[in-house]
């Protein structure tokens, strides 16, 4: 199973919470139109394979040269031909094109339950860079890509396989949740 997905990542994000009294006011600054960047990624039990940081609208087609660079090499190292992937159902995974495209490069597709929690462990992942993205406080969309890089590839394989093992457990808590809300 190799878990992907995408995300966009922004400059001057908080990853600070703060306590405050009833009644205390408490002013954060915020930026109105941040600059961003998306990123896509993907992984498995054998690890963190690549990281592909992108700019403008992604659509059905730049999703498939997407898959083609990131995804395709590395499925062929880790598993050969024997894999399934593990994606939501974005309208750009599921278009004509993407399902022909997947089909053309024998790429098996987990089945996912519409309007079903979105039980992706690379939710996590993204959750997780984005911490620590915002940690370093990066100042540049220069600065930006290359602090999602580095953090990207401090990923270690213990995190992938903890994240993939955990599959088992997240689809268990949603059968027992009827398809509702669940911890994951």
């Amino acid at each position: 199973m190799i878990f992907t997905d995408e995300t966009t990542i922004q400059l001057f994000q908080n990853p600070n919470r703060v306590w405050k009294k009833k009644g205390e006011r408490i002013i954060v600054p915020t930026v109105k139109h941040p600059q961003k960047v998306h990123v896509w990624g993907c992984f498995s039990s054998k690890g963190f394979g690549k990281l592909i940081i992108f700019t403008g609208i992604l659509d059905s087609f730049k999703m498939c040269k997407i898959y083609e660079k990131g995804l395709l090499p590395i499925a062929d190292k880790w598993f050969g031909a024997d894999w399934t992937l593990c994606e939501d159902n974005n309208p750009k995974h599921t278009s004509n094109y993407s399902k022909e495209w997947k089909m053309k490069h024998k790429v098996q597709r987990m089945d996912w339950p519409a309007q079903s929690p979105d039980q992706n462990p690379i939710e996590n992942v993204w959750h997780l860079l984005k911490y620590k993205v915002a940690k370093r406080h990066p100042k540049t969309i220069k600065d930006l890509k290359r602090v999602i890089c580095q953090e990207w590839l401090n990923f270690d394989q213990n995190l992938a396989r903890k994240f993939s093992n955990s599959m088992l457990s997240r689809v268990q808590a949603l059968i027992e949740a009827k398809g509702d809300v669940t911890i994951y």
